[in-house]
C-alpha cells in the first residue's frame, strides 16, 4: 500500500502546472505555509506553494485532507477543492471538514489516471553523498554526485587543489591532472624527515627521497661523519670515497685502542687492532717489564730481552735487588739470590745504622768501629770527652769505655756546689775548700787567720778551731755591745769607769777617796765621778779627812792615794 503523501495522487492535463514541475533539488528549503515534511517534498516537486489561497490549507494539505478512512482526498475517494461547491464531486462519503479546507465549488475529478510520482520519479528522493566537495543531483529517478570544480575526491575523501597526501608530502591534488589520485608534488621541496642529519630530505617525483650527504656514510639506519671510527672495532672506519654504505679497513699503522699495556704498540693490520711488544721490553703473564725489571717476588730473576720476551731469566751478579729495609747495606743479587752485604764505614747494631765514629746513645764512651765490630759498640780512648754531668768542677772524659767525671785537682764539690780551692764556707769564713784535705767537705782554717768582722772596734775577728771567734782587745771594756777605751767613765753617770785592768765587761766603782791613774785624780763628788788634772793642779788632791791626797806630781803633800789600776 502506497504511504498516504503519495497514495492516489492522479494528475491530470487539466492541471498543466503540475506535470510540468520536473525533478529538482531535494535541498530545496521549505515553502511558505507548508505544515508538515511531506507537504514540502510535494511543494518541492511542483517547484511552488501548493496552498488553496493566501493564508488557508496547502492544496495537498496531508494535516488536513485526510479522510476517514486515513487516505488522502487526491486519490479514488480525493477531489480538488477549487470553489465551495460542498462536498467533493467524486467522494464516496459526505464532505468532512478534515478533509475539505472549504465547501467545494468546483471538483476535480482524481479518481483515476497516473500517480504524481510516477510523472516525476525524483519525488522525495535524497541524492546527498555527505560530501561538500560533490553535487548532489536527481535525474529520472536516477542520482548523480558529479565532483565540483578545483577538488579532487580520492579514497572517498575531498581534497582542494594543491593540498598535500596525509600520507605523502610529496604529492598534491591537483584537479588538471588527475580528480581521483595523488598527483607528484615539485621536486625539491622539503619532505618528511627521516630522522638522519646525514640526509637530505626533499621531493622527487612524487616520492620523498633521503639523499646521504657528502662525507657521510649511512651504515644499518645509521649516521656516521667521513673517517668516523667503527663503535666496537677501531680498524674500521667510514669512508665514503670507497663505500658510504658500508665499513672500509683502517689503514694499516693506525692507532686503535690501547690494550692497557705501556709495553706494546697499539695499531691497526688488516682492518684488527694489533697490540706489537715493543723493545727492551717483556711481557710476562699479561703485564709490562722493561728490561732490567726485577720479579716482583722472586729475588734476582728479572726482565732480560735478549734471552726472552715472554719469561724471567736470572739477573746478574751485582744487579740491584729488594731493599731489606736496612739503610747501610747493599740489596745485590750473587749466585741468583738477593744478598745484603754491610756497606763499609758502616755498623749494624741493635737493628739500626750507624757511621763510622758514631756513639752509642747515652753513652759516648761506645763508639761504631767498622774496622773493630760492625754489630756490636766499640770502647773510645780513654781520655775521650764524653757527655758532661753538668758540674763544672769535673772533668767529662772517657775510662775503659765508660763516661766518668773526676774532680779538677783545685776544686771542692760539696753540698753539690764546685768551690775554687781557698774559698770560704758561705757564713762561715773559717771553713775553707782545701782540695788536699778534701774534695767533698769543708776543712778548718788555721787559727788567728781574721775572718768575718762582728762590727765592734774592741773585738780581734780571728779563726779558732773553724770557728769565727771575736775576743776583746786589752785596752777596752765592752758593755752593753758598746766598746769603752780603757778609764773612760760611766757615759750614763755613777762613780764608775772602764777598768779593762779589773773588769772589761762592767763598770768599776770609784771610792770616796778616789783614786789615781796617769796623773788624772779621780774621785766620787756628790755621786758624780770628778777629775783633777794633776799636772795643771800640783795639790792634785782634795780636802778630806784625809787631807789631799797626791797623785804623783811634784810638790804634793799628805799621802799618796793607791792607784784606780
Amino acid at each position: 500500500m502506497k504511504s498516504p503523501f503519495l497514495r492516489g495522487l492522479i494528475l491530470f492535463g487539466s492541471l498543466p502546472f503540475l506535470v510540468a514541475a520536473g525533478c529538482a533539488s531535494s535541498k530545496a528549503p521549505p515553502l511558505k505555509g507548508d505544515t508538515g515534511p511531506a507537504e514540502d517534498v510535494l511543494d518541492q516537486q511542483i517547484g511552488g506553494d501548493l496552498d488553496a489561497e493566501a493564508g488557508g490549507a496547502d492544496l495537498f494539505d496531508f494535516g488536513a485532507d485526510l479522510d476517514q478512512s486515513g487516505d488522502l482526498d487526491l486519490a479514488a475517494d480525493l477531489s480538488l477543492d477549487i470553489a465551495q461547491d460542498g462536498a467533493d464531486a467524486s467522494d464516496s462519503a459526505p464532505a468532512d471538514s478534515r478533509t475539505d479546507l472549504k465547501p467545494d465549488t468546483v471538483d476535480l475529478a482524481l479518481d483515476s489516471g497516473p500517480d504524481l510520482m510516477d510523472l516525476n520519479p525524483c519525488l522525495g528522493k535524497t541524492c546527498s553523498d555527505g560530501l561538500a566537495c560533490t553535487s548532489d543531483i536527481c535525474k529520472a529517478g536516477v542520482c548523480s554526485n558529479p565532483l565540483k570544480s578545483g577538488y579532487c575526491k580520492i579514497g572517498g575523501k575531498c581534497y582542494l587543489s594543491s593540498k598535500t597526501n596525509p600520507a605523502n608530502s610529496c604529492q598534491i591534488c591537483n584537479s588538471s591532472k588527475s580528480k581521483t589520485k595523488w598527483s607528484a608534488g615539485l621536486n625539491g621541496v622539503s619532505c618528511t624527515d627521516d630522522g638522519l642529519s646525514c640526509t637530505s630530505d626533499v621531493c622527487s617525483a612524487g616520492a620523498c627521497k633521503h639523499t646521504l650527504s657528502a662525507g657521510f656514510c649511512k651504515i644499518s639506519g645509521k649516521c656516521y661523519a667521513q673517517n668516523s671510527g667503527h663503535p666496537t672495532s677501531d680498524c674500521l672506519q667510514c669512508l665514503p670515497g670507497k663505500t658510504n654504505s658500508a665499513w672500509s679497513k683502517s689503514k694499516d699503522g693506525t692507532t686503535c685502542s690501547a690494550d692497557t699495556l705501556s709495553c706494546t704498540s697499539d695499531v691497526c693490520k688488516a682492518g684488527k687492532c694489533s697490540h706489537l711488544l715493543k723493545t727492551k721490553f717483556c711481557k710476562i703473564s699479561g703485564s709490562c717489564y722493561a728490561a732490567g725489571a726485577a720479579h716482583p717476588s722472586i729475588q734476582c730473576n728479572a726482565c732480560n730481552p735478549a734471552l726472552s720476551t715472554s719469561a724471567w731469566t736470572a739477573a746478574a751478579n751485582g744487579a740491584a735487588c729488594a731493599s731489606d729495609g736496612i739503610s747501610c747495606t747493599n740489596d745485590i743479587c750473587s749466585g741468583g739470590s738477593c744478598t745484603h752485604p754491610y756497606k763499609n764505614n758502616f755498623c749494624h747494631i741493635g737493628g739500626t745504622c750507624y757511621s763510622a765514629g758514631s756513639t752509642q746513645p747515652g753513652n759516648l764512651c761506645q763508639r761504631c768501629d767498622p774496622t773493630k765490630s760492625k754489630k756490636f759498640w766499640s770502647a773510645a780512648a780513654n781520655g775521650a770527652t764524653c757527655a758532661s754531668d753538668g758540674i763544672s768542677c769535673t772533668k767529662d772524659i772517657c775510662a775503659g769505655g765508660s763516661c766518668t767525671h773526676p774532680y779538677d785537682s783545685n776544686s771542692c764539690y760539696i753540698g753539690g756546689v764546685c768551690y775554687s780551692s781557698g774559698a770560704t764556707q758561705p757564713g762561715n769564713s773559717c771553713q775553707r775548700c782545701e782540695p788536699a784535705k778534701s774534695k767533698n767537705f769543708w776543712s778548718a782554717a788555721g787559727n788567728g787567720i781574721p775572718c768575718t768582722p762582728d762590727s765592734l772596734s774592741c773585738t780581734s775577728d780571728t779563726c779558732q778551731g773553724g770557728n769565727c771567734t771575736h775576743p776583746l782587745m786589752g785596752a777596752f771594756c765592752l758593755i752593753g755591745s758598746q766598746c769603752y777605751a780603757h778609764a773612760a767613765a760611766n757615759p750614763t753617770g755613777g762613780c764608775s769607769f772602764c777598768n779593762a785592768n779589773k773588769d772589761q765587761n762592767g763598770w768599776t766603782a770609784i771610792t770616796y777617796n778616789g783614786c789615781c791613774a796617769s796623773q788624772q785624780l779621780y774621785y766620787c763628788n756628790s755621786g758624780s765621778l770628778a777629775h783633777l788634772d794633776c799636772s795643771v793642779n800640783p795639790a792634785c788632791g782634795w780636802s778630806s779627812l784625809y787631807g789631799y791626797y797626791d797623785c804623783g806630781t811634784a810638790g804634793g803633800t799628805g799621802p799618796t792615794p793607791k792607784s784606780c789600776f
